[in-house]
């Protein structure tokens, strides 16, 4: 199972779920995100205005409801919020509309 070792940035995306929230998963096989280094990546705010800003590098990003960072082991799977997946760059899937 690849999520023994550290996941970089480059191997993920994101699935918005129905709380806003954004689940972390393999892109080549679909499997939850348990361990990410996340720290020192030097993101920019993607913005559609003039206002752009760059976001200064982040140091450990925490899974929404967790007490320690992306870089220890969550079995459960990685969950953050969307402003952090913004952060980081990371593709984001909208959640499916609930009629």
């Amino acid at each position: 199972m690849k999520n023994i070792s550290m996941t970089q940035l480059n191997e993920i995306f994101g699935r918005q779920d129905s709380q806003g929230n954004v689940g972390l998963f393999f892109i080549e096989s679909g499997e939850h995100v348990t361990r990410l280094d996340s720290e020192g990546q030097i993101c920019y705010f993607i913005g559609k205005t003039k206002g752009d800003k760059f976001v200064p590098p982040l140091y450990g990003v925490y899974p929404v409801n967790a007490d320690v960072s992306t870089k220890y082991e969550h079995p459960e799977g990685i969950v953050i919020t969307v402003d952090d997946a913004n952060r980081l760059g990371i593709e984001v899937e909208q959640a499916p509309k609930v009629y």
